[in-house]
């Protein structure tokens, strides 16, 4: 693991590559110099001087290293535990990242996970839509994966905090790119969340970097909710991966003469559900499991007393009829289209009179 870990330091390749590399024997001294000193496998932009030899590569890996472990990275290897099943599983061996990097809690299951990706600049709507969706994702326990950046994934990480939000970055796990997250980073730590990367400390937080960033973000999650990404954006290329690993899609209706709502007319025209409510993507982003899984998703307990009032929030609605989460949840929407219950919140429903 350690010539792997040292190597990856400075080159990029999936564990497919190198082991293509080796012919299925373990590095020799050799071997790892004419990695320096010949165009072997692709190398890294560092922000320090690219190593001349591999004495000075072993110097500059042993500074970044100690750095790291400051920090309480963790390395998950493929090949051993605690790498993520469902990036083996759904990652083809020649783009898998060989290790990926970690700050912060595990990584819970896929079926604990959902995506929400989106546009950097959003409009009123898609911020209100991204806040609504993530908060009503917190109050059933589901971990938020997303890419740290600006707009739609800023907002549903603030938001989902408290459930344990998880970040996949394209820059390094202790260099956050970009830096005005850096105390968002922070917090999501200090409530037991996740930072993610598959690059190390020292690699450049170049364009080219995101693609493999996008394409984890999908792996790991059950399913993808893209709020307002234009038809290049990262988010379709998030959404496009998921369909690709046959995971479900949903996308919000927009005025298809709008740059968000041309992607999303684009992703509908590759498989992607259209949503017009949190339980509709709900029920969408789980169906390819059966349903929403109550028993990896605990409900949070609610002190709401039994005192009368003209709106219930979910937990008390399931308490009150008996009935588990995904029954409540169709029940409820089947309300909603007959018009006989509107919700007034993320969490708040309320009959009409």
């Amino acid at each position: 693991m350690q010539n792997l870990l040292f190597a990856h330091r400075f080159f990029h390749f999936s564990l497919a590559r190198w082991q293509e590399f080796l012919q299925g024997r373990p590095a020799t001294e050799a071997e790892l110099a004419r990695l320096f000193s010949e165009e072997i496998l692709p190398r890294r932009c560092l922000r320090y001087e690219f190593p001349r030899s591999l004495a000075e590569a072993r110097e500059l890996h042993l500074i970044l290293t100690e750095r790291e472990l400051r920090h309480g990275v963790k390395y998950l290897c493929e090949g051993e535990e605690g790498y993520p099943p469902s990036v083996l599983s759904h990652i083809p061996p020649e783009r898998r990242p060989a290790v990926l990097y970690l700050r912060g809690a595990g990584l819970p299951s896929e079926a604990e996970m959902l995506g929400v990706v989106g546009t950097r600049a959003p409009s009123g709507d898609g911020t209100e839509a991204a806040r609504s969706f993530a908060a009503f994702f917190t109050l059933l326990r589901i971990h938020i994966v997303s890419g740290l950046a600006r707009g739609i994934d800023t907002i549903a990480h603030r938001e989902n905090k408290e459930a344990g939000t998880i970040a996949v970055l394209g820059s390094a796990v202790n260099e956050i790119y970009p830096t005005e997250n850096n105390a968002l980073a922070e917090e999501i730590l200090s409530h037991g969340g996740t930072l993610l990367s598959s690059f190390p400390l020292g690699q450049v937080p170049l364009p080219a970097n995101f693609p493999q960033r996008n394409e984890i973000i999908a792996a790991l999650s059950t399913g993808v909710l893209v709020v307002e990404g234009a038809e290049k954006s990262g988010a379709a290329i998030t959404g496009k991966h998921a369909l690709a690993m046959g995971k479900t899609v949903a996308v919000l209706a927009a005025d298809f003469r709008t740059p968000f709502g041309r992607g999303a007319v684009r992703l509908a025209q590759a498989g992607a559900d259209f949503v017009l409510d949190e339980e509709e993507a709900l029920q969408a982003l789980y169906a390819r499991l059966g349903g929403f899984l109550t028993g990896d998703l605990p409900m949070p307990g609610s002190g709401a007393s039994r005192r009368r009032t003209a709106s219930f929030s979910l937990d008390e609605f399931c308490r009150q009829s008996g009935f588990d989460v995904p029954r409540a949840l169709s029940l409820l929407q089947e309300e909603i289209l007959k018009g006989t219950v509107v919700r007034k919140g993320p969490d708040r429903y309320q009959r009409r009179r």
